[in-house]
């Protein structure tokens, strides 16, 4: 699940279900609404994982929230995007993997260093 938020921060915020793919080949992270064909249509939204300034969790409702710096700029905030797992095994899975882009050791969110 994707957190969509809401048009210039007007009406609610929803859980919108996405199909995400994370492609450790080209280091990048996107997703597809969960209807869409993956090998014809192109993603609703890509990150770089290079990018990728930091993770915060929430493991007691299995979020993720990954920020990401302006492309180049390591210093400047870019965009940030929040998933919700759908079980504890699954938003280990996720945590792990992802904490290895971008990050600094220390910067690993808890749930990384203990999966």
């Amino acid at each position: 699940m994707k957190l969509e938020q809401s048009w210039m921060g007007l009406g609610e915020t929803k859980w919108k279900e996405r199909y995400v793919a994370l492609d450790p080949t080209v280091g990048n992270l996107a997703y597809w609404d969960v209807n869409a064909n993956t090998e014809c249509q192109a993603p609703k939204q890509e990150y770089d994982l290079a990018d990728l300034i930091e993770i915060d969790t929430n493991e007691y409702h299995n979020i993720l929230m990954l920020n990401f710096c302006r492309r180049g700029n390591r210093k400047q905030c870019g965009q940030g995007v929040t998933f919700q797992a759908n079980c504890k095994e699954d938003f280990d899975r996720w945590v792990q993997v992802l904490s290895r882009y971008g990050m600094k050791e220390n910067d690993i969110p808890t749930a990384a260093r203990a999966a």
